[in-house]
């Protein structure tokens, strides 16, 4: 299949997890983990993608699904496992992966609030696109919870204590005078 069928495709996938997990989502509820902060997690995911050699369609794909899962915004310390659940379900109706990326995907979405780091470029980047988002929750990232370097480069340019929600967004400039390669 020609690249730009493939990317057509890809856009489509990608619509329908969008529109299926955002219908799941009670707009009655707060939103600290709703569609918005799914909105910048696919944000910071895909820009720290270009850096850390990623696996895009695995980085945007967890943006979408990491969080959709959780009862409420409080303590639910089994919300990434039920994600990593649904991806299984999903897989083969709404998006496709290969085993090897989806084994990645359902990983990322299942440990992703266990402060753990990863050495794999694609689940750090999962995981590390989610905590640039903490600002919302009034919490500076820490470099030494970011799995990638691009993602310690953001986190060490000490935001202040309290950064608002653009406070990661406002910093990711700082990579793209950074070569990919690094």
């Amino acid at each position: 299949m020609p690249t730009d069928a493939n990317t057509a495709l890809r856009a489509r996938e990608f619509a329908l997890v969008k529109g299926y997990v955002t219908r799941l989502f009670d707009p009655a509820r707060p939103a600290l983990h709703g569609p918005l902060h799914w909105r910048r997690v696919n944000k910071f995911g895909r820009r720290l993608a270009v850096h850390t050699g990623a696996d895009v369609a695995v980085v945007c794909l967890f943006a979408w699904f990491h969080d959709a899962y959780r009862e409420d915004d409080g303590d639910d310390p089994d919300h990434g496992r039920r994600a990593a659940m649904a991806v299984d379900a999903l897989h083969g109706d709404l998006f496709h992966l290969s085993t090897d990326a989806l084994e990645k995907l359902r990983y990322a979405c299942a440990y992703h609030a266990d402060g753990y780091v990863s050495s794999d470029a694609t689940i750090g980047t999962c995981w590390d696109a989610d905590r640039l988002d903490l600002g919302r929750v009034d919490i500076v990232p820490a470099p030494e919870f970011m799995s990638t370097a691009a993602a310690r480069r953001i986190t060490e340019l000490n935001l202040p204590r309290g950064a608002t929600r653009g406070s990661a967004a406002q910093f990711m400039g700082g990579l793209r005078k950074r070569r990919p390669t690094e």
